[in-house]
């Protein structure tokens, strides 16, 4: 039967004599007062099929996948009134397994679900194109009748670019028997890379800022556990391994740089199969793309709670689906992944670490490419090459400073009020030690750096720029292992009581207050002028700073913008200048464990403003940090500022 928006044109099927009969039919249709289309469906006890949709009643898109009840069901299309004419019908599921969708972008989720699965069995995804090279991923969870895994990036194998397409979907496990391999009943449409409308590199030294500061986060953390435990635990070796990653981390970041700023027009990475791979401005975009696809389209969707609430009222109408403002957007998905929510932090790692898996797959399939190819191919893929290459680098980062500050959530979370045990954290553990160990151990340095890469020439220098996150993370990996009675993550676990007794939390609603000043000037080609301004600072502080009770407060600033006229060559003349007021009483404080920042806007005469406080730092009787003033000319104001408590 298919259905044609409100009007039943009844088909019979093959060898029935009545609609009714069918084990599978659409018993009524009808338009709901919200515009949408609806349909009841009915069929026999535990037959799945899905619910379809056409134009032309030629080409067949799917929109639901179902299991019949043998009862009424209800399917409703939000979209219908947005199309002339649309038809409807109902298809049972072939015999293989279930896509949750049938189009997705990489980075994003997607289910296959079926049945005699084994979850204790080694499983992997291979997404097959017609014009590339197979993707293998692994998945990330696996139950009897579902698999988890991260749609992965394709390459093109006829333009040598990394693009979207249709692509068939099958299951590998390897058991102790044999290898089994389940085939997708359907093909996923996989799509293209977003664009970001920024300037190459821009997204991807946002990405390394932020790594950046999620491996000082980490490291602080366990510095906090250390201090706590009064000399039960030390956390010492574990907050080294930490800010060597940063390092690494900050030493790519002036790299990039370099490409940015035209300092130098490529970054040689080393050589496969004798032909060099490389970041230049093209392959910096094209990375750019990569982390747009994994970090916003596959997140914002889901972006909520957590992070600094003063970004995220400001960023508000930017952090959307489409995320106007690709910047922000993963700002404030690190952001929710340090904390202060615990399940901020627990998300993130899944997201890190499943997208790992996946570039992992993409790495191979294009080392393998590279090496079959002819020459002047190999010149077109090596660009492409190098910004997987990179990538797949550099996830290893964040999925270790994920772990390690996922690790250390339970110990400053008071709100647990007993020692904490390993069932507090149970739902976790999968995550951080068996998941770091799959992608770190079995993926990046088994299949990538030992397989992958050596498998098809790679040079020395090539494998050591690979494996230049590889030692600290392996490092952190045992130093958090639980299984270890002397590793610091088990050490921690043992001493909580004394860690728990030891915390020191901010007092309640602390008020600090200090003063910056600072010089500005403005030109055009008609005037000039010179701004000093001069503000005091005050900053409330109330909360624990804790995960379970962050800081919270108010940022409030008052003071003048001094403007004089430096020249003017406008025969309507100048502005003479004078002295302009502001002030803002409802910025916004948050943070944890020491770490304070701070964000609020206001009104001056050259229009609003913008204040950041930011890389606050409490101590028992002062809060520093650095201040950032934005009077809405080309120039900010940024100085490091000592806010003194009141009494």
């Amino acid at each position: 039967m298919v259905w044609r928006l409100g009007l039943a044109i009844t088909m019979i099927s093959p060898g029935t004599t009545n609609a009714s009969e069918s084990p599978l039919r659409i018993a009524s249709g009808s338009f709901s007062p919200d515009g949408a289309f609806k349909l009841q469906t009915v069929g026999s006890n535990t037959l799945v099929y899905r619910v379809q949709t056409s134009t032309n009643l030629a080409q067949w898109t799917s929109l639901q996948t179902n299991v019949a009840t043998g009862s009424l069901a209800e399917f409703r299309d939000l979209d219908a009134p947005r199309y002339r004419q649309r038809f409807y019908r109902l298809a049972q599921a072939g015999s293989g397994l279930l896509l949750s969708k049938n189009q997705g972008v990489p980075g994003e989720l997607l289910t296959l679900s079926g049945g005699g699965l084994d979850p204790s069995a080694p499983t992997f995804v291979r997404f097959q194109s017609p014009n590339g090279p197979e993707i293998k991923v692994r998945s990330f969870a696996v139950t009897t009748a579902t698999v988890l895994v991260a749609i992965p990036w394709l390459i093109d194998t006829n333009s040598y670019q990394i693009r979207g397409g249709l692509v068939s979907v099958s299951v590998q496990q390897e058991t102790t028997q044999a290898t089994n391999h389940l085939t997708a009943s359907e093909a996923l449409r996989i799509a293209d890379l977003p664009q970001t409308g920024l300037a190459a590199g821009a997204v991807t030294l946002e990405y390394l800022t932020q790594l950046s500061g999620l491996l000082s986060k980490a490291s602080g953390h366990w510095q906090t556990i250390g201090a706590a435990s009064q000399g039960k635990v030390d956390t010492a070796s574990l907050q080294v391994q930490l800010l060597s990653l940063k390092a690494n981390v900050d030493t790519a970041q002036n790299e990039l740089q370099q490409i940015i700023n035209e300092q130098t027009p490529r970054l040689a990475l080393g050589r496969i199969g004798g032909r060099e791979i490389y970041l230049d401005r093209d392959a910096l975009a094209l990375l750019d793309r990569m982390l747009a696809a994994h970090l916003i389209n596959a997140r914002a969707a889901s972006l909520s709670g957590g992070g600094l609430a003063a970004r995220a009222s400001l960023r508000a109408a930017a952090t959307t689906a489409d995320c106007a403002d690709p910047l922000g957007c993963i700002d404030d998905i690190f952001t929710q992944g340090a904390g202060p929510d615990a399940q901020g932090i627990f998300n993130f790692f899944e997201e890190v670490n499943t997208i790992g898996g996946a570039s992992v797959g993409l790495m191979a399939a294009t080392a393998l490419v590279l090496g079959l190819a002819s020459a002047p191919v190999a010149a077109t893929l090596a660009g492409t090459a190098g910004a997987v290459l990179f990538f797949t680098t550099y996830v290893a980062p964040a999925v270790m400073g994920a772990s390690a500050l996922s690790l250390a959530a339970p110990f400053i979370e008071v709100a647990t009020g007993h020692q904490v045990s390993i069932d507090d954290y149970r739902p976790a553990l999968n995550h951080i030690q068996k998941g770091s160990a799959a992608y770190l151990m079995d993926e990046f340095q088994g299949q990538f750096l030992k397989g992958t890469l050596q498998s098809q020439g790679a040079s020395e220098d090539l494998i050591a720029r690979a494996s230049l996150t590889l030692g600290a993370s392996k490092s952190i990996l045992g130093l958090q292992d639980l299984a270890k009675p002397d590793s610091v993550g088990a050490q921690a676990f043992a001493n909580s009581t004394t860690i728990f007794a030891h915390l020191t939390p901010a007092s309640q609603a602390t008020t600090y207050v200090g003063n910056f000043s600072g010089t500005l000037t403005e030109s055009y080609l008609d005037a000039g002028w010179r701004y000093d301004i001069s503000a005091t600072l005050t900053i409330i502080v109330s909360g624990q700073g804790t995960i379970a009770a962050p800081y919270s407060g108010t940022l409030k600033v008052s003071g003048n913008a001094v403007s004089t006229l430096l020249y003017c060559n406008s025969s309507a003349g100048c502005d003479p200048g004078g002295t302009v007021p502001f002030s803002m009483d409802d910025g916004v404080i948050s943070g944890s464990f020491g770490a304070v920042e701070g964000l609020g806007q206001g009104d001056i005469g050259t229009g609003s403003f913008t204040i950041e406080f930011s890389e606050g730092k409490l101590s028992d009787n002062t809060l520093t940090g650095t201040v950032t003033f934005d009077p809405g000319i080309d120039q900010t104001l940024v100085k490091t500022v000592t806010l003194t408590k009141k009494p």
